[in-house]
């Protein structure tokens, strides 16, 4: 029997033919773009296997589409935390418990290889809410991520240089200062015998004057004149000499007590003391010495080091002296504050420093004098102290007839 015509079944058919080919129409372009895409577009059943694959999968693994299909996902990641990673993120996403993936793993390659994978995925639903598989894209991430760890590499290593060069320099630092403190043991040892030679012209006056009360006392014993008045005064000239030897002696031995921590002190009372070290010497080999202080200077550092320098510039300039053969012989020392600055100058005439050498004075063990006479540290450690010690400067010119030393120090 042939079936009647029914209108609204017609439309039925009509309608349901035209959304299927306007489903179609809506699909071409997107099968397109899935299929020349650079990304990875991947569709997982429920078993874990992989059900659709995009062309970009060869072009990324090496694995063709067709012996891929139906193999599980976690066979293609490399072995290691990155496969357990990712085999418990797609536990997570199958029991709901998170709603993505977003993740980097390697994946093998067919050549043997790997490849970084930037993976972000999601469930898939059908109409009545149940999940029947995963969806998603994988970016490759090689290059960058290789980058990434080559820089991470790089900046290891450089940080282990700066390490290792911290330590050499840590190490070389600490070689400079014992080198230093050697140094400055040997002139200060050096500057010992200085003062040796110093406390002995010191002595001989006070020495003379106790061998003329000694022989006072007798010579009045002879005369009869040794009266308990007398005795009294004579014992009392002595006490006074020999005290005035034993205040040298604690003097010679603060002068090289070291200083361990930085104290205030004052310039002046450091020029005194020191100048008291040497005044002998010098009136006795007819150098004269003229100090002139315009103005007392707190200053804070080494008072006992500072005292050393001055004393290693002035036995200088007195050998320096002892070399010429002139009348008038003298070493004039000005201190005076300029631009929160304390400067000493210290000058003489005794014909200064040849041009050759001038350059050279400050260098270790570099001497003018004869063999056993010099150290040629002297100078070298009175500017390290300066500079080093005290954030000072230490220079030197030569003057019409002389040399002058100028000692520049921070103020405070």
């Amino acid at each position: 029997m042939k079936k009647q015509f029914n209108s609204s079944e017609m439309v039925n058919n009509k309608k349901h033919k035209s959304n299927r080919d306007q489903s179609w129409e809506i699909q071409e372009p997107f099968r397109t773009v899935v299929q020349n895409i650079s990304e990875i577009i991947f569709l997982v059943d429920m078993d874990g296997s992989w059900s659709f694959l995009n062309p970009a999968w060869y072009d990324i693994t090496g694995f063709s589409i067709e012996e891929a299909i139906g193999k599980n996902v976690l066979s293609y990641v490399c072995p290691g935390e990155y496969f357990t990673e990712m085999k418990g993120l797609f536990c997570q996403l199958m029991q709901q418990e998170i709603e993505i993936i977003d993740i980097s793993s390697r994946f093998i390659t067919k050549s043997g290889g790997f490849r970084w994978l930037e993976v972000f995925a999601g469930t898939v639903k059908d109409g009545n809410g149940r999940i029947t598989g995963i969806s998603g894209s994988m970016n490759d991430i090689t290059i960058p991520k290789l980058v990434t760890e080559e820089l991470r590499v790089k900046q290891v290593q450089l940080e282990e240089m700066n390490r290792n060069l911290e330590i050499i320099v840590q190490n070389e630092v600490a070689k400079n200062r014992e080198k230093d403190l050697l140094l400055i043991q040997q002139g200060r040892l050096a500057a010992m015998g200085e003062m040796i030679g110093n406390i002995a012209h010191q002595w001989r006056q006070p020495l003379n004057a106790i061998g003329l009360v000694i022989q006072n006392m007798l010579d009045a014993y002879e005369y009869s004149e040794l009266t308990r008045d007398y005795l009294q005064n004579q014992v009392n000239k002595a006490t006074d000499i020999i005290q005035y030897m034993s205040q040298t002696i604690d003097d010679f031995r603060n002068f090289f007590k070291q200083n361990k921590e930085k104290q205030n002190y004052s310039l002046k009372e450091v020029l005194d003391k020191t100048l008291s070290f040497i005044e002998a010497s010098f009136k006795n080999n007819n150098i004269q010495l003229e100090l002139n202080v315009e103005e007392d200077i707190a200053l804070h550092g080494y008072p006992n080091e500072y005292s050393q320098v001055l004393l290693n510039i002035l036995n200088n300039a007195k050998d320096a002296h002892l070399k010429k053969n002139q009348f008038k012989r003298w070493v004039k020392i000005r201190a005076y504050p300029e631009n929160e600055k304390s400067v000493v100058i210290i000058c003489d005439n005794a014909g200064g420093i040849p041009d050759k050498i001038i350059s050279k004075i400050f260098e270790p063990y570099f001497t003018t004098k004869e063999p056993g006479k010099g150290t040629g540290i002297g100078l070298y450690m009175s500017k390290a102290i300066i500079e080093k010690n005290m954030r000072g400067s230490l220079t030197v010119r030569n003057i019409e007839g002389g040399a002058e030393f100028r000692i520049e120090c921070s103020i405070r």
